[in-house]
């Protein structure tokens, strides 16, 4: 089903395993890049809510990927 919002037909889930497997936190899915195709990350505007591409369980989209990211990374 990821695949119909896939960018290249890939798509990145994130498990935090720290958090219950009922919540919302636990896991992510990345759906589109971070980075242009000039090496450069890309701004997400708030204004359009619907273009931000990671996700939550509840299918809750985040306005900041980056700072997201880091949060599960570090």
């Amino acid at each position: 089903m990821w695949s119909n919002y896939s960018y290249n037909d890939i798509v990145y889930v994130i498990i935090d395993f720290k958090e219950k497997s009922d919540s919302d936190s636990f896991m992510h899915v990345l759906i589109k890049p971070l980075i242009n195709d000039n090496g450069k990350l890309i701004k997400y505007s708030n204004e359009d809510v619907d273009d931000y591409p990671i996700f939550n369980m509840s299918n809750e989209n985040y306005y900041s990927p980056i700072f997201n990211l880091k949060k599960f990374i570090w």
